[in-house]
C-alpha cells in the first residue's frame, strides 16, 4: 500500500507540474511578437499549427453544438464499449486455457 500511495503522490505531482510548466510556456508561444514560437511556427509549418494547436479552439466549441457534442459522446461511448470487450474476450481466453 506504501508504494502505491508513493507512485500516486509522484503522479500528482507531476501532473501539477506539467500544468503549471505548460501554462507557462504557452504564453511565451501565443506572444504577440514577430520573434515568437506561434509566428515561427506559422511562418514555416503552418499545417502543424493547424492540427495540433488549433485543436484547443475547436475542442472548447464541442459543448456549444448539441450535433457535435452527440457526435463525440457516441464515438467515445462506442469506442469505450469496443475495448471492454475486447478486453472481455482477452481475459476469458486467457481464463479457459491459461498459458
Amino acid at each position: 500500500m506504501a508504494d502505491l500511495q508513493l507512485l500516486a503522490v509522484v503522479a500528482a505531482t507531476l501532473s501539477f507540474l506539467a500544468i503549471v510548466f505548460g501554462n507557462w510556456l504557452y504564453v511565451f508561444y501565443r506572444a504577440k511578437t514577430p520573434d515568437s514560437p506561434l509566428s515561427y511556427v506559422l511562418a514555416t509549418m503552418p499545417e502543424v499549427h493547424l492540427v495540433f494547436f488549433e485543436f484547443k479552439e475547436f475542442a472548447a466549441q464541442v459543448p456549444d453544438r448539441p450535433w457535435l457534442r452527440s457526435t463525440v459522446v457516441v464515438l467515445l461511448g462506442l469506442s469505450f464499449f469496443y475495448l471492454l470487450v475486447a478486453f472481455g474476450l482477452g481475459a476469458a481466453v486467457t481464463k479457459l486455457r491459461p498459458a
